[in-house]
């Protein structure tokens, strides 16, 4: 190996090690993130009464989204009557 391919793979190691460092970080920040998550949505399962196993988080936020927006569009709805 020449000095010049030497000194591309020692750079290409340093920065796949400074990616690996940073990516590391982020998992572990998104993993923290995602169990506070959890723990909340079974907070909310509790208060609402319902089955975290049978009912999504995904299913959930969009029913409540589905709401959201139909309680804005009544609103909307109601203050044209007026």
């Amino acid at each position: 190996m020449t000095k010049s391919q030497q000194y591309v793979c020692y750079t290409s190691l340093t920065a796949l090690h400074v990616f690996l460092g940073t990516a590391w970080e982020q998992f572990e920040v998104l993993q923290t993130m995602y169990s506070q998550l959890e723990a909340l949505y079974t907070d909310v399962a509790k208060f609402y009464a319902f089955d975290v196993k049978k009912y999504s988080m995904e299913e959930f936020f969009q029913d409540i989204k589905a709401f959201k927006d139909g309680f804005t569009v009544s609103g909307i709805d109601a203050t044209c009557l007026l």
